[in-house]
């Protein structure tokens, strides 16, 4: 990861257990160790924090700022297929599992400040360690998944749009564009 320079104050972040969402079920023996070994970075706009298949070593947790999951489909490139502002969210979990490769590239779409946790601290400890942060990723996609099921339930709830130039129709719009967000939530490392 090459952390430029950005317009954020010196680095800090909350106690991991504070900013992980389900965070304060994780053993505190795990808690410690990880705040203990972890970094935090302000990071510039337009960093790559993680490239697709890539060698994944620690688990990026967004802070402060905006981070993109882009995915690249043959033929086309990057494509964004999320961008997120919600502190907490974690990135990088597909290193959890063989053979610990990125799915998808994550990338500072703003001045970021980001907690790198090393995944050597989960891998190296003992298996309720793996269990534990695998369980609360898990319930992190549930969380996700049922927010995005909901917003396709009920699309009246989206933001309204403005209607269709004459002559065009089937364009993408904003609420249908998410939908291969869900693909990166469900197997990739959003």
């Amino acid at each position: 990861m090459g952390a430029g320079a950005s317009s954020l104050p010196p680095p800090s972040s909350p106690p991991l257990g504070d900013l992980l969402p389900g965070g304060s079920a994780l053993p505190a023996a795990l808690i410690r160790e990880l705040d203990r070994r972890s970094t935090v970075h302000n990071v510039a706009q337009g960093t790559v924090l993680l490239r697709q298949r890539a060698v994944v070593d620690g688990l990026i947790v967004l802070v402060q700022g905006r981070i993109a999951t882009l995915i690249d489909f043959a033929g086309t490139g990057d494509l964004v297929v999320e961008a997120t502002e919600e502190p907490g969210r974690v990135f990088g979990w597909s290193g959890l599992v063989a053979p610990r490769r990125a799915t998808a590239t994550i990338r500072a779409d703003a001045d970021s400040r980001i907690v790198m946790l090393p995944l050597a601290v989960v891998r190296d400890g003992p298996p309720r360690w793996t269990a534990a942060v695998c369980g609360l990723v898990a319930g992190a996609l549930a969380d996700r998944t049922r927010d995005l099921q909901a917003r396709w339930a009920h699309p009246a709830s989206a933001p309204t749009e403005a209607a269709e130039p004459a002559g065009v129709s089937g364009a993408a719009r904003p609420s249908e564009v998410s939908g291969p967000s869900a693909l990166s939530e469900v197997s990739g490392d959003a």
